[in-house]
């Protein structure tokens, strides 16, 4: 990926970012399905770039970049997220009926909730690899790690 394309795509990334935390604000810790978020992503995006009477183009190089639509928020959805929590401190959590802004604490709990899925999915994997293994074939073996950051650095 050239210089440009990825500064490109992280202009993308931060105006999607912005949008998704003014419309997951202006629901009030409702939650909402991605659906509706993406339905009514490309307005929010659009008012952003109007502000003050002015339509904002950003640019890279005197190059226009397009704004991010629906299939680009779908497909860096994880990407967007995670600039949300590291630049705006808006941590995006997952609810049973949708997705909101919630608390550093809901958003650690859920790591949690990830570390568990990745277990059992590398456990399944394994099993699969050792059957493959034995038939003959080549599968690699995986394994999930708890890795502990050392306070203070």
């Amino acid at each position: 990926m050239s210089e440009f394309t990825r500064e490109k795509k992280n202009m993308r990334i931060e105006e999607a970012a912005e949008a998704v935390v003014e419309i997951l604000k202006e629901q009030k810790k409702k939650p909402v399905y991605k659906r509706y978020l993406f339905g009514i992503f490309d307005k929010m995006v659009d008012n952003n770039r109007r502000k003050d009477g002015y339509l904002f183009v950003p640019t890279i190089e005197n190059r226009e970049i397009a704004k991010p639509d629906k299939k680009f928020i779908e497909n860096n959805w994880a990407e967007i997220r995670e600039y949300c929590a590291e630049h705006y401190k808006k941590y995006v959590v997952w609810d049973p009926n949708g997705i909101r802004i919630g608390t550093f604490k809901e958003y650690q709990t859920q790591q949690s909730a990830f570390q568990n899925i990745a277990k059992g999915i590398s456990k399944k994997h394994n099993k699969r690899a050792e059957l493959i293994n034995e038939r003959g074939g080549e599968s690699e073996f995986i394994e999930v790690q708890r890795l502990q950051i050392a306070t203070g650095e």
